[in-house]
């Protein structure tokens, strides 16, 4: 009688010139399906040695020609159609077309339909274009909170041919001077609370403009500007976007993601369906990649 205390034990031992093999697991933890699957691995294993007694382990193949089929040929099968030849700013604005009177953000107490959300990010992407000259692949840095101006300044920045630079306003200092120093960004969209901060870290260098994009006077002026949809200079290879690494191995680093990156990881999944009746509940930082995938495949 032999007890272990083990969820799982493998014995191997020799008798009567054979090797025998005993496998004790801990049924509430592992199913036959997964008990049958390590026999298998240990099967392949040996027969191959028994062929070859002398080979390195780094011969050895752990799976069968019908694992091996379904590993690397049947679960790798992700090819998918998706619009390659759109950017994120077009099939947003499709979408507007589709269901411009649905609700497309809700924070607190306010609601926007998709016709709202469209038209006041036109009306920023205008006042960008008229003030900063913005062109593809034009960074420009956002530091905002999470709540409508944050989506509104996104869209803002795609439809004016730019690329956001999402930037958490807890960084300290150092790391929220060090971005906006390696973006040369020639703007910053933030949130009022934040400007006299960023106005301090920016004095004394070559720098175009800190926007407070929820205060009282450009609200305004915004009012003044264009609600159509502006023309389209980007395509699909163009930066929609860049997020800086957490700088654990010296600096921080800006990854660059391309629109068509974007849209090939929310259109046509084939893992998730989103569709009108959802409610998505937006939980990562916009600095954090994650963020990508909750925005956009929503909206």
């Amino acid at each position: 009688i032999e007890k272990l205390d083990y969820p799982l034990g493998v014995i191997a031992y020799e008798a009567s010139n054979s090797l025998v093999l005993s496998i004790r697991y801990a049924g509430e933890l592992f199913d036959k399906n997964i008990i049958e699957h390590l026999l298998s691995i240990i099967r392949v294993l040996l027969e191959q040695i028994s062929v070859n007694p002398n080979q390195g382990v780094e011969e050895l193949s752990y799976l069968d020609k019908e694992q091996y089929k379904q590993v690397i040929e049947e679960w790798n099968k992700t090819e998918r159609e998706y619009p390659d030849n759109k950017t994120i700013q077009q099939l947003f604005e499709e979408q507007v077309e589709r269901t411009p009177d649905s609700i497309a953000v809700v924070y607190e107490e306010k609601r926007l339909t998709y016709r709202e959300l469209n038209e006041r990010a036109n009306q920023l992407a205008h006042y960008l274009i008229e003030r900063y000259n913005i062109k593809a692949d034009t960074l420009i840095v956002l530091c905002l909170d999470r709540n409508e101006h944050m989506l509104i300044a996104i869209l803002a920045v795609l439809k004016a041919g730019g690329a956001y630079v999402p930037m958490d306003s807890h960084y300290p200092d150092e790391r929220i001077k060090y971005i906006l120093e390696d973006t040369a960004s020639k703007v910053v969209l933030t949130n009022e609370v934040y400007k006299g901060r960023l106005e301090s870290l920016t004095s004394g260098v070559d720098f175009r403009g800190i926007v407070a994009i929820d205060s009282e006077e450009t609200q305004e002026e915004l009012k003044a500007q264009s609600i159509k949809n502006p023309a389209i200079l980007t395509n699909n290879n163009n930066l929609a976007y860049v997020i800086y690494t957490s700088g654990t191995t010296g600096n921080p680093k800006g990854v660059m993601i391309a629109h068509k990156g974007v849209i090939s990881l929310v259109k046509n999944v084939g893992y998730i369906s989103i569709d009108s009746k959802d409610i998505v509940v937006q939980l990562a930082d916009i600095a954090f990649d994650a963020a990508t995938f909750e925005i956009w495949s929503v909206l």
